[in-house]
This record gives structure tokens, C-alpha cells and sequence, in this order.
């Protein structure tokens, strides 16, 4: 719509005070002069005068039903604007420079992880890695650390478990662990892993010790030294096993590194350190001599691969907002996304503030440096109406335009057939997309999907998310405050508990846990499910010479030397089926479920990735909670800005269903919520109303311009005035992620694909809503706030 645009004064409303710069003439439209005079803009009284009557229009909101109701003080805004021009773009450039300087002094912080911020506060995670940490580090301050070594056989017909591979392995282990990481000169020596691990170091010792021990093979998973038996399934991986479950091939195998710290510094030395056994590891495997190969997959490793799949993805990105510059750009309701800045999930109520605040920034510089600058570039001493009949003179090369919207206008008011079409469409939304899509959505991510392709991290993600979890998924359950397993009644409890996480579904074999108990049985020729367990004799097992290893998975004190007190203890249990971040996410929740029942114990579950799949897990709420709360401000604004509840209501209904059709349809090709995308399904929630509110406004309005217009001139008039826009903003919000539909960052494209999906719906939807307008009757889509009286 043209800037030197003027509406009549049934559009705007009463005509302002005789001391306006408005014509008091009743039916003639507003003649606004605009002076440019140097001595006018420092005029205080003036301004003063024109900010008491916008405040005084202001006031007049609430007593208003009848007639536009934000018409008067847009009209006084429009006025002081445009008759001090300099003065808002100085203000506007004022703002502009304190921001770019803000942004310069404090450059906003890259951060690809997501240890903090994209849960609730209270999220079960949080008390569960804390318990974690608790355990290791006996209640300290740290965070925790985590590597992992696989390793597989050059020659594909050798296994991991015997041999020369097994040696290799052996070796290479025995020397990353001791490897210089650094030189401390307060110590004088050389820094390695010793110095790090704390009470983690030996994760792997006992696979070494029981291949050591085993003269006549392995057992798979569980394998029996003498009256011992150790758990040998979580290092070996795709294996070949006989009838009596000996071991007979392993072509994987996985050695596991762990440690919290506390500072800075230790936290760069496992840094240092990882890149130390990246570097052993790129030179071991050069060596083509050598049998085996070893991939390595840690923290700093994943993080520069997802930074530079990141970045590769931007650049895609930044492709396509320079496309989008060739076109307009425009956004709607900011109010709702800054209020949602109190979610309580920090990340995403960063992210909702924030396009709460780009939403608003757009539309003060829209009006006090847009405008203001067209009137200095293009100064003019009156502005004149544009002419608001039907008939207007039109340029030649505009009049097949015209009659294309007059062909178009005439089909949708009479033609039956579009009004079924459409009615059919809304009822294809509703079902496809927002029914059977919305119950297929679910939160989950692959860490692939955050790399480039030929990046060789995926290989490592592969083994990892393909390989480990399927086979072997474990479990860390922290039992806090275990129960006196002298006492039957206490003993039974927990036995009760312990055989509610036996029944859940796949869960591999009792034999396959990992439990102290389990071996003290076996110490003392009793069971796990005696009444009640002999502890006079736990010294006696914890210090035996294969036993004592329990030391790391069980905390005691003694009140004297046949009284023993477990304070906490872990218990590891395993699963196999395990597949995906949601399997994770869904065999949590089970596990909590069955924990919450035995408070008495205060037992935590625990895995590396549980802060995730708690991410994930709550995703799928961000993206309902937020849109709802912004959508129901964009009804109360538009309601007001409209003047016509059942023309806002329409448009309330239109922007939901384009959401919902959105995330639907998205969910339907199996694109899952993950803390990306999200940030995704929230700017689609800030554009959804462009698509539909400007239609819904200007055809009511055409009613004030012309109060016996009919659906048809209504129609025309509304696609006159904001057709270009409409279409001009949908263009642009294809074009900034259509690059990314190559980018080759599965991340990226997904986004890209579901910003297509809903642009192609919102474009779907502008059609619908305009012929849902044309069926209305137009009593109930007038110029007053419910019923307004047929004039005709």
C-alpha cells in the first residue's frame, strides 16, 4: 500500500481536534500537510500537544465499538511522524548504533552443546547427573567427561577377543593411558590420565584380567573364572557365539574412558588429552602393518565436527537471506513471544524474547525510519487521498491485471464449486496433517544430522548409536540410600524394586547386571533372593584380591568390623533394542516410573546422554506452549486492530491450523522435534498470521471505506491492497531456506523442508480464508464489534 495512502474518516474514525493537521471537514479525507521546515522540528509545545491527544485517543479505546479503535491514535502517530521526520530517523539511528555497538562489544558466544538450558529446572535429569557425579567424586564439585576407543580387526575374518588383535589392542590401550598430555612445571613431571581419572581409571582393567584368566575361552556376555565371573557384553560387540554361548568371533570392541572435573584446567588437560589419543590413533592407523583400527569418539572430537557442520549449514543459510533481500520482508504480534521469555526452559525463552524483540524492532523501524525516510527522499508539500471508488483509472499495463483479480473476485463469490473445494481442503487439514501427523511427532535427534557427510565422526556416531546401544545398552542406577539387607523386611523392598526393572521390556538377562550383590553370593554360597543377606561376611568380600574392585561401585563404613553400613551404591542394568535418543527418552521415563515407587531407596537412573533425553523429551511441549500464548495475544491485538470478532476469530482459527498443518505435515515424513528445529517452529508461530491477518483486515475495512460495498468490490479492494505484500513475503520466506535444501546437512534440510511445507500451507490457507470471508454474511463482518445492521 502506497505511503501518501489516506484513508476516508469512516476508516479512521471521529476526525481528531481542530488543532490537528487533519481536515475537520466530516466527509472529506484527512488532508495531511507535512512541513520539513528546520525551525518546526524543535517545536516542544507542538509535540507535546500531539502526545497528549495520541494519549487522549489512547484512553478512548474502551469506549469505542463502532469504528476502527486504534484509528484516531495511529492517525496522531502517522501525524507526528511524519511532520518530524529528522527527529525519528535520528532516534531510529540512534538505537541502531547502540545496538551494533552492543553487538561489537559483546559479541553474541558460539555454544554447540547442550549441557545447559534446553531443560525445565527442575527437569528429572539434572538431580540424576548430580547423583552421578555425587557418586564418582564422593560428593565434590565436577562435571563429567567421557571418550570412547573402538576398535575392530584390519582383516575381516579375525576377531577382537584372541590373537594378535586382541594384543594390539591391549598395547595401544596400556599406551594412550600413559601418554604425556602435558609438562606441569609446579609438579616437574609429565601430566597423563592417571592424573585425571581419579577414581575411574580402571573402566576397563577387568576385560583385560579375565581374558587374562580365561585358559579355556570366553563366555559371552558373562564369562566364569573360576568361582568368579566377570561381564564381558559391553566390550564386545557384533559377535558369534555357539549353542553353549561361547565366544567364538567378536569383530568390535569398545574400551570406555570417564572423569569429572573440577576447574578449568583439568578440563583443558582431557581436552589436550583427547587430541593426544586422536593423534595416536591417526598414526596407528596409518601404519597399514598394524592389525587392527581404532576409531575415536569424544567431546572435543564431535564438537569440531558439529561446529563445522554448523557453519557449512549457516553459509547455505546466509545464501538465502541475501536472496531474501531482493524481495520485501515483513513480520506481525510481538508481545506474546516476549512474555513467554519467563518459560521456564532458559533456551528456548531466549529464543522466543528474541524474536519477540526482532518482531517488535521491525515495526518501530518501520515507522520511525521507513516512513520518515520516504517522505525526505521523496519530499512533497500536500498529500492528496488516493481516489477510493470502484472505478479507477488504470495504466494500461495494469488493466489485464485487474482483470484477472476481477475474474478471480467473481469465481470465489459465486462459484459453488470453490466453496466446496475449500471446505474440503480445511477438512483434509484437519484430518491429514493435524491428526495423523500430530500423533506421529516425537522428539528425537541423531547426532548425524549435525555433520557433514564425509565428516569420519559419522563412523564413530555409527558404532556408537547402530552398533553399542542395540546390543548393550546400560543403565546406572544410583541407589542413594540402600536398605539393611539384614533386615527382611527392607531387603524385600528393594528385591521388589530390582524385579520391577527386570520386567521391563527388553531387558536383557539378570546374569548381564552388574550388582555387588550378585558376586557376594557368590562369595558366600547364598542368592539374590534369599530372605536377607549374611553381612558379617562383606569385609571378608571386599577385600578379596578379585572382589575388591567393588571398592568403585560401592560406598560402606564399618561400626566395627562385622557391622558394615552401605551408604550408596550402583547398580548397572542392561537393555537391549535400543536404537534411537526417543528409545533412550521412553526407557527412562520407565525406569523413573518404577524408581519414584521405592522412595525409601532414593534411586537414580543414570546414562551419559540422560540430560538429552530430557531435551528431547520436552521439546515437543516448547512448541505448543509458546505458539498458544502468542496466539492468543495475536487474537486479542488483531481483535482489536480488526474492530470484528468474527472476522478475528476466523483469522484466529486460520493461523492455528496453518501451524498445526505445518508441524503435522512435517511429522509425517518423519522429521522429529529436536532442539533445532524448534527454534524453527517458533519463528513459523511469529509468521503464521502474515499469511492470513492482512486479508481478514482489509476486507473488513473495505466495508468502512465503502459501507455498501459488496463481497465482491470488498474483495477486490482487499486483494488491491495486499496481494503484492502477502505474496512478496512468502517468496522471501522461501527464499531464505532454499539453499539450505542442499546444504547436505540433514539438520538443515529438514529445516528447510519444513519451512517449505509451511509456506506452501499458508499459501493454501490465503486462499481458504479468503473465500471463508466471502461466505460470512455480511452483518457479521461489518463495521461493528458483533452485528452490525445491513445498510443495503
Amino acid at each position: 500500500m502506497s505511503m501518501c495512502q489516506c484513508a476516508r474518516k469512516a476508516e479512521l474514525g471521529e476526525p481528531p481536534p481542530s488543532y490537528s493537521l487533519i481536515s475537520s471537514n466530516k466527509n472529506a479525507p484527512y488532508d495531511v500537510r507535512i512541513w520539513l521546515a528546520g525551525s518546526k522540528i524543535f517545536d516542544l509545545p507542538a509535540f507535546t500537544l500531539r502526545v497528549t491527544v495520541l494519549l487522549k485517543n489512547v484512553m478512548a479505546v474502551t469506549k469505542t465499538t463502532t469504528r476502527m479503535i486504534l484509528g484516531p491514535s495511529l492517525g496522531h502517530l502517522g501525524g507526528m511522524v511524519g511532520s518530524r521526520p529528522w527527529i525519528s530517523i535520528f532516534i531510529s539511528l540512534l538505537i541502531g548504533i547502540l545496538s551494533f555497538t552492543l553487538i561489537f562489544l559483546n559479541p553474541p558466544k558460539k555454544n554447540f552443546g547442550f549441557e545447559n538450558g534446553y531443560t525445565t529446572s527442575d527437569a528429572p535429569s539434572i538431580m540424576e547427573m548430580r547423583a552421578q557425579r555425587d557418586f564418582f567424586t564422593d560428593g565434590k564439585e565436577g562435571n563429567p567427561w567421557y571418550q570412547a576407543l573402538f576398535v575392530e580387526p584390519r582383516n575381516k575374518e579375525a576377531s577382537m577377543h584372541t590373537g594378535k588383535e586382541y594384543n594390539e589392542m591391549k598395547r595401544f590401550y596400556k599406551t594412550i593411558k600413559n601418554a604425556t598430555i602435558r609438562y606441569d612445571e609446579e609438579l616437574g613431571r609429565d601430566i597423563t590420565y592417571y592424573d585425571l581419572c581419579g577414581s575411574t581409571c580402571e573402566l576397563n582393567e577387568l576385560l583385560f584380567t579375565t581374558v587374562g584368566m580365561s585358559f579355556f575361552g570366553l563366555s559371552y556376555p558373562v564369562t566364569s573364572i573360576f568361582s568368579y565371573q566377570s561381564n564381558i557384553g559391553k566390550h564386545f560387540y557384533e559377535v558369534e557365539v555357539n549353542k553353549d554361548e561361547d565366544l567364538l568371533s567378536a569383530k568390535k570392541a569398545l574400551l570406555v574412558f570417564m572423569a569429572f572435573y573440577q576447574t578449568r584446567e583439568v578440563k583443558s588437560d582431557l581436552t589436550l588429552y583427547e587430541e593426544v589419543v586422536q593423534y595416536a590413533v591417526d598414526e596407528h592407523n596409518a601404519n597399514l602393518n598394524n592389525s587392527v583400527i581404532f576409531t575415536l569418539h569424544g567431546e572435543r572430537g564431535m564438537a569440531i565436527a558439529v561446529q563445522q557442520g554448523m557453519q557449512h549449514g549457516f553459509k547455505y543459510l546466509g545464501a538465502g537471506v541475501f536472496l531474501s533481500t531482493l524481495v520485501l520482508f515483513g513480520v506481525l504480534p510481538a508481545i506474546a513471544f516476549i512474555v513467554c521469555s519467563v518459560h521456564p526452559i532458559a533456551n528456548y525463552a531466549s529464543v522466543s524474547f528474541l524474536i519477540g524483540l526482532i518482531m517488535a524492532f521491525t515495526i518501530v523501524f518501520a515507522i520511525f525510519f521507513f516512513s520518515p525516510a520516504v517522505l525526505i527522499i521523496c519530499p512533497a508539500q500536500d498529500f492528496t487521498p488516493l481516489p477510493t471508488n470502484s472505478k479507477q483509472v488504470v495504466k494500461p499495463t495494469l488493466k489485464k491485471v485487474e482483470s484477472m483479480r476481477d475474474c478471480y473476485c467473481e469465481h470465489v463469490d459465486k462459484c459453488k464449486y470453490v466453496k466446496f473445494v475449500t471446505i474440503l481442503g480445511v477438512v483434509a487439514l484437519l484430518v491429514v496433517p493435524v491428526y495423523i501427523g500430530s500423533i506421529t511427532v516425537e522428539g528425537n535427534l541423531d547426532y548425524r544430522q549435525l555433520l557433514k557427510p564425509e565428516s569420519p565422526k559419522n563412523y564413530g556416531v555409527h558404532l556408537m548409536s547402530d552398533v553399542v546401544w542395540p546390543t548393550w545398552f546400560s543403565i546406572m542406577f544410583f541407589v542413594n540410600k540402600p536398605p539393611n539387607f539384614s533386615n527382611p523386611k527392607e531387603y524385600g523392598r528393594f528385591k521388589s524394586m530390582m524385579a520391577e526393572i527386570e520386567a521391563i521390556d527388553h531387558k536383557l538377562p539378570q546374569s548381564t547386571d552388574m550388582v555387588w550383590i550378585n558376586d557376594f553370593c557368590r562369595h558366600t554360597n547364598a542368592h539374590p533372593n534369599d530372605d536377607a543377606l549374611n553381612m558379617t561376611r562383606f569385609k571378608s568380600f571386599i577385600e578379596d584380591a578379585i572382589y575388591k574392585s567393588w571398592r568403585d561401585g560401592v560406598k560402606f563404613k564399618f561400626h566395627n568390623d562385622t557391622e558394615p553400613e552401605i551408604t550408596s551404591m550402583l547398580h548397572i542394568v542392561t537393555f537391549e533394542g535400543t536404537k534411537s535418543l526417543a528409545d533412550k527418552g521412553r526407557l527412562f521415563e520407565k525406569c523413573r516410573a518404577v524408581t519414584n515407587k521405592y522412595p525409601e531407596f532414593k534411586t537414580t537412573p543414570f546414562d551419559t546422554e540422560i540430560g538429552f533425553a530430557d531435551i528431547i523429551r520436552q521439546a515437543p511441549w516448547v512448541i505448543v506452549i509458546i505458539p498458544l500464548c502468542a496466539f492468543g495475544a495475536m487474537f486479542v491485538v488483531s481483535a482489536i486492530i480488526i474492530g470484528n470478532l468474527s472476522v478475528a476469530i476466523l483469522n484466529f482459527l486460520a493461523v492455528c491450523l496453518l501451524y498445526a498443518s505445518t508441524v503435522g505435515a512435517v511429522g509425517l515424513f518423519g522429521v522429529s522435534i529436536n532442539p533445532f528445529n524448534v527454534a524453527f517452529y517458533l519463528v513459523a508461530a511469529a509468521l503464521s498470521p502474515s499469511f492470513t491477518t492482512h486479508f481478514c483486515y482489509y476486507y473488513q475495512q473495505a466495508m468502512r471505506i465503502n459501507s455498501s460495498a459488496e463481497k465482491r468490490e470488498r474483495m477486490n479492494e482487499m486483494l488491491r491492497k495486499c496481494f503484492f505484500p502477502c505474496i512478496s513475503s512468502v517468496i522471501c520466506s522461501m527464499a531464505v531456506f532454499l539453499p539450505a535444501l542442499i546444504c547436505h546437512i540433514s539438520i538443515f534440510e529438514t529445516v528447510a523442508f519444513a519451512n517449505t511445507a509451511f509456506c506452501t500451507i499458508g499459501v493454501l490457507l490465503a486462499f481458504f480464508i479468503q473465500v471463508f470471508l466471502n461466505m460470512i454474511p455480511d452483518m457479521l463482518t461489518g463495521t461493528h464489534w458483533l452485528w452490525s445492521p445491513t445498510s443495503k
